[in-house]
């Protein structure tokens, strides 16, 4: 779905094999909800299946997200600010670096995607996944992009500072968009350049540009991800507000250089770092190696077995893995912690402060009596399973499941794949859990996980039955 005025867009769609479907209005307009909702029934009418509608915008707003999640479809919003007072998706998909800080409000079952593990590239990029940069001792090669329509001219204005580069070989490929309206100007600049700028005019092969490149002006969008997977350093000009979070996250991660707005833009500042950085090899290779540790290129295999595994019934094996929980986890394991349902089900219902879980959770990992795994779909953390040490013959384990994947079956699974480990690596011959009465879920994953009802207790003032296995 789209607009229909952006006939690039639609021919990039129709080559992907997607049908494209335009409105008359778009949103805010009061005639885009019900358009979209009677599409999206005749998608589930046709095919049986609870269809996905794909969020990427600032005018859908809280209410029509609600809207759509009342209706009975799945959502996935794709966002970068954090803006709006509440959010109803089932995916919220946040790529930026430092994302997690944001203090986003959302509903129990929604899913937080958040940081650069989850980038959607186009799949061009995806046949490159393992390839590496040679870094020479001189850069001579420059790649320009700044967009497809760059409104504001910030191309000629790049392309004035490359003609006062110095660099020995220096040659440079600038990229116009199809929707450039200034394609004349701009190669009327790029021929009085004595031969070093080529422009090329919607370029289809953007992988094997930047793989030519040895440095990269670009600007601080989504390109922005695809230089870091391709490994390419890159000088990065903001051309909208929103660009400054790509920008600013990427220099700050050592992957590329923020030039700021490019308004601001002095032709002989950027000739000067172009020279500099040509001449620095070491620091090139750096800003190359931690561009492809940012960007792996699986964000859109992530993001579909996260939406396949909510469509699921119960999740197999081949759907979910296992790992050792991490300090990196820590802010996604408080949000865990305090689903509503989890506090529910926990002897103290109240929210944990986040100083006060990150003082607990740092002990918990760095305690040789513990042990705390994390099971993934898709990248995500969708249960979680801790062990503590009692006595030197039993440790005591305490699992959650995010709202989302609950009667999936992963409550049993996340036992059944790590007692018998814990035990081994914790020198346990038992292993013992205690269910609040009312939670009946809880219980039902640790029979099916081969534990036995050993009775009925009560702690703080609760019942709970508890559960023991041995090996």
């Amino acid at each position: 779905m789209g607009s229909g005025g952006n006939e690039a867009l639609r021919r990039r769609i129709e080559t992907g094999g997607i049908r494209f479907t335009s409105f008359d209005y778009a949103h805010p307009d009061p005639g885009d909800l019900p358009a979209t909702l009677s599409e999206l029934e005749k998608v589930r009418a046709a095919s049986g299946r609870c269809p996905w509608l794909v969020l990427d915008g600032y005018n859908f707003d809280a209410g029509y997200q609600a809207s759509i999640r009342a209706a009975g479809h799945r959502l996935l919003a794709i966002d970068d600010l954090a803006h709006l007072p509440h959010y109803h998706a089932s995916l919220v998909l946040n790529q930026n670096l430092n994302s997690e800080r944001l203090a986003y409000q959302y509903d129990p079952d929604t899913l937080l995607l958040l940081g650069p593990d989850f980038v959607l590239l186009r799949r061009e990029f995806l046949a490159w996944r393992g390839w590496r940069r040679s870094i020479g001792d001189r850069a001579t090669r420059v790649l320009v992009t700044l967009g497809g329509s760059d409104p504001d001219n910030a191309t000629l204005k790049v392309i004035h500072s490359l003609k006062l580069v110095k660099v020995k070989g220096f040659k440079a490929i600038v990229l116009v968009g199809a929707g450039n309206p200034r394609l004349e100007e701009l190669r009327l600049a790029a021929s009085r350049s004595g031969g070093k700028i080529r422009l090329l005019h919607n370029a289809s092969n953007m992988p094997g540009l930047m793989a030519w490149a040895d440095i990269a002006v670009g600007a601080g969008g989504t390109t922005g991800w695809e230089m870091a997977f391709m490994g390419l350093p890159s000088l990065m000009l903001v051309l909208a507000g929103n660009q400054n979070i790509v920008a600013g996250g990427l220099a700050g991660a050592g992957a590329a250089v923020n030039l700021g707005p490019a308004d601001r833009l002095d032709a002989s500042n950027l000739a000067g770092l172009i020279a500099e950085l040509s001449q620095a090899q070491s620091r090139r290779r750096e800003m190359s190696e931690n561009g492809q540790r940012l960007v792996d290129g699986l964000g859109a295999r992530r993001v579909v077995e996260l939406a396949v595994g909510l469509d699921s019934n119960k999740i197999g094996d081949d759907q979910v893995t296992t790992r050792r929980a991490a300090r990196k986890d820590a802010v996604e394991i408080w949000r865990l912690a305090n689903n509503p349902t989890v506090r529910l089900n926990s002897y103290n219902s109240e929210p944990i402060p986040l100083d006060e879980h990150l003082n607990w959770y740092y002990g918990r990992l760095d305690s040789p009596g513990s042990r705390i795994w994390v099971l993934e779909v898709g990248g995500a953390i969708c249960a979680l399973v801790r062990y503590d040490r009692l006595d030197p013959d039993e440790i005591e384990v305490h699992f959650m499941v995010a709202e989302a994947f609950r009667g999936k079956g992963l409550g049993t699974k996340a036992l059944e794949m790590t007692w018998r480990r814990a035990c081994e690596e914790l020198g346990a011959s038992r292993v013992r859990g205690r269910v609040l009465i009312h939670n009946a879920p809880s219980a039902r994953a640790f029979l099916k996980a081969g534990f036995e009802r050993a009775g009925q207790i009560e702690e703080l003032g609760k019942k709970c039955y508890l559960f023991e296995a041995g090996r």
